[in-house]
């Protein structure tokens, strides 16, 4: 499961991951953060994901094929947790 919400508004988006997480999960993540992305204030909006409750991850070329990653207005990107 994957929570959302914006750390500080329209600036900053703040995911929490928790349990397995699948590629289906990553395509809806996707959606997701590109509406958050749609709809932040500045020129660039930077996404933190706390996966320390996460108990398994896709492989990283799942989420490297994440189209929310190459969002025109994505800033920083920070994955908190991940071993």
């Amino acid at each position: 499961m994957i929570t959302y919400e914006w750390l500080i508004d329209r600036q900053v988006v703040l995911f929490h991951s928790n349990g397995q997480i699948t590629g289906e999960d990553i395509a809806n993540e996707t959606q997701i953060l590109n509406s958050f992305l749609d709809r932040g204030n500045g020129s660039l909006i930077h996404v933190i994901g706390d996966d320390r409750n996460l108990e398994e991850f896709p492989p990283l070329s799942v989420l490297m094929e994440a189209g929310w990653l190459q969002h025109k207005k994505l800033g920083y990107f920070i994955l908190v947790g991940m071993s």
